[in-house]
C-alpha cells in the first residue's frame, strides 16, 4: 500500500513510518525534512507525492499538540486527490497494528464507497428510460489510483441502455475523481 504521511509536528511520524516500512508498505511525504518553507509540489509540480497513485494519507499528531498546523496541508491535498485521510495520535509502538489496520480499512471501505457511489447514481438520473437509478446496486474499490465500479443492473434495463449506463458512470467517476489513473466499469445482470 502506498502512504502520504502527514506530520502535525515534523518527526512526530517517525514511529508510523518505520513500522509501516517495515510492514512492506510504501511511504512519501510532503516535506523534505528539515521542513522548507513551501510543499514538495510547490516548486516542481512532479515532485508532489500525490503525482503518483496513493492508497491511504494519514495525519500524524503529537502528544501535545494545540492545533493544525502548515504542515498538515497535504491532509487537503489528499481529500481534493480523493484519498482517504485517517488522523492518529502518536500511538505507543505496541499499539500500531490494531489502529493502523482499523484506520486504513475504515477509510478506504468509506471513501471508496458512499462518495462514488453517490457521484454514479446522481448521473444516472440523466439516462432516459431507465426507471429509478437507486435499483441499481454500485460496487465501487479505489486502490492505486485506479476505481473500479461494478453496476448490477435490473431486468427493466435493456442492452441497448447499458452502454449509456456505463458511459454516465464513467463520466461520473472521471467528474468524481479526475486524479484516477485508470476508471474502470463493469456491469452484471
Amino acid at each position: 500500500m502506498r502512504v502520504l504521511l502527514v506530520e502535525s509536528t515534523p518527526g512526530s511520524a517517525r514511529e508510523v513510518t518505520a513500522w509501516l516500512n517495515e510492514a512492506g508498505h510504501e511511504c512519501s511525504s510532503c516535506f523534505d525534512t528539515p521542513v522548507t518553507f513551501g510543499c514538495r509540489g510547490a516548486a516542481t509540480h512532479d515532485d508532489c507525492s500525490l503525482e503518483q497513485p496513493t492508497d491511504v494519507a494519514i495525519v500524524v499528531r503529537d502528544l501535545d499538540h494545540g492545533g493544525h498546523t502548515l504542515t498538515e496541508m497535504g491532509a487537503v491535498c489528499a481529500m481534493r486527490h480523493r484519498v482517504p485521510v485517517v488522523g492518529i495520535v502518536e500511538p505507543a509502538t505496541n499499539e500500531l497494528d490494531s489502529i493502523m489496520l482499523a484506520a486504513l480499512e475504515e477509510a478506504q471501505h468509506h471513501t471508496a464507497h458512499l462518495d462514488y457511489v453517490l457521484a454514479v447514481r446522481e448521473q444516472l438520473h440523466h439516462v432516459p428510460d431507465i426507471g429509478d437509478p437507486s435499483r441499481i446496486s454500485i460496487s465501487i474499490t479505489r486502490a492505486g489510483g485506479r476505481v473500479h465500479a461494478m453496476l448490477y443492473l435490473p431486468d427493466n434495463i435493456t442492452e441497448k441502455q447499458v452502454p449509456l449506463v456505463v458511459d454516465r458512470a464513467g463520466r461520473a467517476l472521471r467528474q468524481h475523481d479526475p486524479y484516477a489513473r485508470i476508471i474502470d466499469v463493469g456491469v452484471s445482470r
